[in-house]
């Protein structure tokens, strides 16, 4: 936590990641890849902030998270490194499903 109590840049960050961790990793096959998407996001996080520009770390993390929201809005798997996009099969909700 910053001093002012808020959570830091890279704790909101985190806690992004958290909430769509469930989504990203969905269609994850660990026979087809040894990291989870959202092990990637983080771990891609990280070698930006590193680098010269941490700045572009933040612009990394925010595109990738839109990617999965369109992707999975647009009914694709929301994992944004997938190529190519999946689509999700169809999933019934509400009652008498």
């Amino acid at each position: 936590m910053a001093s002012n109590g808020e959570p830091t840049a890279i704790e909101q960050m985190h806690a992004a990641v958290e909430r769509a961790t469930p989504f990203v990793d969905a269609a994850h096959d660990p026979a087809g890849a040894e990291w989870k998407p959202s092990e990637l996001l983080r771990i891609g996080f990280y070698a930006a902030y590193s680098g010269a520009r941490p700045e572009s770390a933040f612009v990394f993390i925010n595109d990738m998270l839109d990617e999965a929201r369109n992707r999975y809005a647009a009914g694709f798997y929301a994992d944004p490194f997938m190529e190519p996009a999946r689509v999700r099969p169809h999933q019934h909700g509400g009652k008498g499903a």
